[in-house]
């Protein structure tokens, strides 16, 4: 019962934190953080609410609350200096701190008086540019620079998800956008490519030269830089019919919606993020994958529905797993089906995994037969040459008789 009523009166003085009764009115009253004190001017923020309603006093408090936790953000974010000595840089928060509160000509007045008066032939071209931006709140961030580019550009989601995984190391690297020039970027890029392969190195140029077109700055600082790459590329294997068969097997105890989605990998050569996503057409018997959850260029892609998937395409879109569910449960389903997850051609590791399925389904219509232009349209892939002018144009009914070449033996036993 203590306990219980102690917990209550927590909760209560929780309740109406930062709130004065004087006299007839609640006061704010309010502790200015250390680190942000010297700049605001003050250790104590007090201020009359000027009512004797607890319920009004309360919701004036966390007005004002919120207000000053965002002010002091914004001083703390001024703070941070690459270029600039400490001193400069509480100079620049105490602007940014005084523009918060001042129309824009008198604020452009006291800006240009202080630092007449303050850093005249003081500053090197970066510091004086970090400092102009600091104290007018102009200095983007990098982690608002890529939230904005990623929010605003014209690009596929399976692109954003791979640019925003690229770009976490720029963030983590480099506060601001501007701090980077072509030398900076070298630099980084080589330290970079020490621990990661040709690929990831490339899908980083690719992000970061995007960003900087799209905010106005000059892409070129990340392109054509010699670099070594400290990691090869994983190539990826293919399964055999046996291993098909293992792997669905198995999936079939582990969990049932696993079987049909590795099936419908092993007969539509679907990605992951398609395999989750997918509509199926039943009047025409095809698959239809939309281009928000796919790398394809056309706006829409059918696959016609092979006879030995067309039960399991039809059981898992009443009950699919996620994209993360499909992870997460393929590493049970190679282990019950004791199956190598790595293999080695050439000397050369191959990974395999439910991308592996795709390959896989390349390679055996290939091998039945199929001609290169109607795999690249089943993949999903831009046919090269003339058949590129006409790829859009092909009914995806006349790709069945070269999906169903596509046999794996055993696997529909």
């Amino acid at each position: 019962m203590h306990y219980i009523l102690q917990t209550l009166g927590e909760k209560m003085r929780k309740r109406d934190q930062h709130l004065k009764l004087r006299g007839d009115n609640y006061h704010f009253v309010l502790r200015v953080p250390t680190d942000v004190a010297p700049v605001v001017g003050k250790k104590l923020i007090q201020e009359s609410l000027k009512t004797s309603n607890l319920t009004e006093a309360r919701r004036k408090r966390d007005q004002l609350e919120a207000h000053h936790k965002a002010r002091w953000n914004i001083i703390r974010d001024a703070l941070k200096t690459r270029h600039m000595s400490p001193e400069l840089a509480s100079l620049a928060a105490t602007i940014r701190n005084i523009l918060a509160d001042l129309p824009d000509d008198e604020a452009t007045l006291r800006i240009t008086g202080k630092i007449a008066e303050q850093i005249e032939d003081q500053l090197t071209v970066k510091a004086a540019a970090e400092f102009q931006g600091k104290a007018t709140g102009e200095l983007k961030s990098m982690e608002d620079a890529v939230t904005e580019f990623l929010a605003r550009a014209t690009l596929k989601d399976s692109t954003k998800r791979l640019y925003r995984s690229a770009l976490n190391v720029v963030c983590d690297r480099f506060p601001y956008i501007s701090d980077i020039d072509r030398k900076t970027a070298r630099i980084f890029l080589q330290a970079y490519a020490e621990t990661h392969t040709p690929k990831a190195i490339k899908n980083l140029i690719a992000a970061a030269s995007s960003l900087y077109a799209f905010h106005g700055f000059d892409p070129s600082v990340w392109k054509e830089h010699k670099l070594y790459p400290g990691k090869e590329n994983t190539d990826r294997g293919i399964w055999t019919d046996g291993e098909v068969h293992r792997l669905i097997e198995a999936a079939r105890k582990v969990d049932p919606r696993m079987a049909d989605a590795l099936t419908i990998a092993a007969y539509t050569g679907m990605r992951r993020q398609e395999i989750a996503q997918f509509r199926y057409d039943e009047a025409k018997n095809q698959i239809v994958v939309e281009a928000a959850f796919s790398k394809t260029k056309d706006s829409i892609r059918r696959i016609p529905c092979h006879p030995e998937a067309r039960e399991a395409v039809q059981r898992f879109i009443r009950d699919r797993l996620s994209v993360h569910m499909l992870s997460s449960r393929l590493p049970q389903v190679i282990e019950a089906a004791n199956v190598e997850k790595e293999i080695k051609i050439d000397g050369k590791p191959h990974k395999r995994d439910l991308h592996a399925f795709r390959h896989t389904f390349a390679s055996k219509l290939a091998e039945a037969g199929a001609d290169e232009a109607s795999i690249a349209r089943l993949l999903g892939h831009a046919p090269r040459g003339v058949t590129r002018m006409y790829s859009n144009k092909v009914d995806p009914d006349s790709l069945r008789p070269a999906l169903e070449l596509l046999k794996y033996p055993s696997v529909s036993e």
